[in-house]
């Protein structure tokens, strides 16, 4: 069973060999400030680390895109992929999302990651549109009531 630790600023080391690692010190300090304030840019945010008892097997955030839409972004760190971890998280997120009143959850996921695509089609996500992001990358947006 995993939990959902809201993240504090004593759990840097959490964020070894992961993409969070190669964040700057600052841009580190500035993300973890954020999620303990629950706000980012005047939006609700919030990093939980994913936990399997006392093992840290990734991440999960939570972002306002709009009211009443949520924003999910899982990480599991590679070597506990594949093992339901991604699933259990933002599954677990959701719910948390959910009573917190959201009543629509947004996965926006690039085009080449199919893996998160698959995870999310599972998860009930249906897909809403196509786009080219910011630095050419083919995104897909996917959608899902809570």
């Amino acid at each position: 069973m995993i939990i959902l630790h809201p993240i504090t600023l004593n759990d840097a080391d959490l964020f070894d060999n992961t993409s969070y690692s190669s964040m700057l010190p600052d841009a580190m300090a500035k993300m973890l400030q954020e999620s303990l304030a629950k706000n980012h840019e005047g939006k609700y945010f919030q990093l939980f680390a994913v936990m399997d008892d006392t093992l840290c097997v990734g991440f999960v955030s939570l972002y306002e895109t709009a009211p009443g839409e949520i924003s999910c972004g899982p990480e599991i760190k590679p070597q506990y992929r594949q093992q339901g971890y991604g699933y259990l998280a933002v599954r677990a997120a959701l719910e948390q999302a959910t009573l917190m009143g959201y009543t629509m959850a947004i996965a926006q996921i690039r085009q080449d990651n199919t893996a998160s695509i698959s995870l999310h089609q599972k998860l009930g996500f249906a897909l809403c549109r196509s786009y080219t992001n910011k630095n050419g990358h083919p995104v897909l947006e996917f959608s899902k009531p809570l």
